[in-house]
């Protein structure tokens, strides 16, 4: 639908500094998703806020868990894509389960994120420049069902308890039901947008659009800096 992919190499992130501000900004901004829509301010805001806290360090840790194991080393924007890993899968969540709960579906969360963004996605060479389907579709689909499984009363004695408590398998299966619902939606309604949107113009620039890029092609400007600096940091032009 879109047409064939570019090949081209990875890119090295050219400003972490400014993707750990981010970051920062996507944390703090995530408690209004978690915290905000409970619309009052009461024992379950509360325990969906230290959740999301909880759950944006676990998904973190468990991220650089994997990243040591395979990589022998961590990295600032591993930490950073762990901790939103993290906060993806507590929100349906949030106000549900008890704090370890909480902290073992991050970590289930952060390394399933990581496994399908560093391996599954090479092996089937599938395009996510952004890696939002390996963040927030793995993480969120891992989320709304993990919930069906550590759902508490203790936690919030508004609900029942999930699998883990009552052996229950009815609201697992709901729920695998509910969000293979939403995925089938998602991806018809996806479909018949991009179709219109196709009828009106370009799903994707061209090779040699990309090859320029698209500062330099919309706005007439290069944003970063692009080349190599010699030993004199002067700029070589090619």
């Amino acid at each position: 639908m879109i047409g064939k992919g570019n090949k081209h190499s990875e890119s090295t992130p050219h400003n972490l500094i400014i993707t750990l501000i981010g970051g920062i900004f996507v944390w703090i901004g995530w408690y209004g998703f978690n915290v905000g829509s409970a619309f009052t301010f009461d024992n379950i805001a509360m325990l969906a806020f230290t959740n999301t806290i909880i759950s944006a360090s676990a998904g973190a840790i468990g991220w650089l868990i994997l990243e040591y194991i395979f990589k022998k080393t961590t990295s600032l924007l591993g930490l950073l894509l762990g901790a939103l890993a993290g906060l993806v899968v507590i929100t349906p969540a949030a106000g549900y389960v008890t704090y370890l709960s909480a902290t073992i579906m991050a970590m289930i969360g952060g390394i399933c994120c990581y496994i399908v963004i560093n391996y599954i996605k090479v092996k089937l060479k599938y395009h996510d420049a952004l890696d939002a389907f390996g963040i927030h579709g793995v993480g969120g689909i891992i989320g709304a069902v993990l919930t069906a499984f550590f759902q508490s009363k203790k936690a919030n004695p508004d609900i029942e308890s999930g699998f883990i408590y009552t052996g229950d398998i009815h609201i697992v299966l709901v729920q695998i039901l509910c969000v293979t619902a939403v995925v089938i939606f998602s991806i018809v309604m996806t479909f018949i947008i991009a179709k219109v949107i196709k009828l009106i113009t370009p799903l994707s620039v061209t090779e040699q659009e990309t090859n320029i890029g698209l500062d330099k092609i919309v706005h007439g400007e290069h944003a970063y800096f692009e080349g190599e600096l010699n030993r004199f940091n002067k700029h070589i032009r090619y």
